[in-house]
């Protein structure tokens, strides 16, 4: 069996899955932590299946603003396919409102940690790549806007 705990860094009840369908399941690099939301895809096609990949980071939020009452904002992170992905929200005081963890697509409800609406206005969305012992950060500003719409 070559899973290691000390290779794979999943977040507690997140599966491991197979990146690619055709690839050997005995091999390591064939192997990453499910992206999906629920932490796994029983019974369903794994979340990395299908998904095309670039070298490049990009960030794509939408809408933005939004507003909360009427719609959610989905955030999407384009990463190299062995890149590990970790989303978070700030305020511009640099306090943490909420917290994706290790997802690469997700919706925000304009929602705090503790499930408290977050304030009208601006806040920094922060997403941590590592890759092959390499970490950036990719910022993008999302806001707030209730009643706008």
């Amino acid at each position: 069996v070559f899973y290691n705990e000390d290779i794979y860094d999943c977040y507690e009840d997140v599966s491991m899955e197979r990146i690619d369908i055709n690839g050997s399941s005995t091999e390591q690099d064939n192997w990453a932590c499910c992206m999906d939301p629920s932490g796994s895809t029983p019974c369903e096609d794994n979340s990395w299946w299908g998904i095309e990949f670039t070298e490049a980071t990009s960030i794509s939020i939408s809408p933005n603003p939004f507003d909360p009452e009427v719609e959610n904002s989905k955030i999407k992170v384009d990463a190299p396919a062995d890149a590990q992905v970790e989303m978070r929200i700030y305020n511009l005081r640099g306090r943490l409102i909420r917290d994706f963890e290790t997802q690469r697509e997700t919706t925000w409800d304009g929602r705090d940690e503790s499930g408290n609406p977050a304030p009208t206005g601006p806040y920094v969305f922060v997403a941590k790549v590592v890759r092959d012992g390499k970490t950036e950060y990719h910022r993008e500003a999302i806001a707030i806007a209730r009643g706008a719409r």
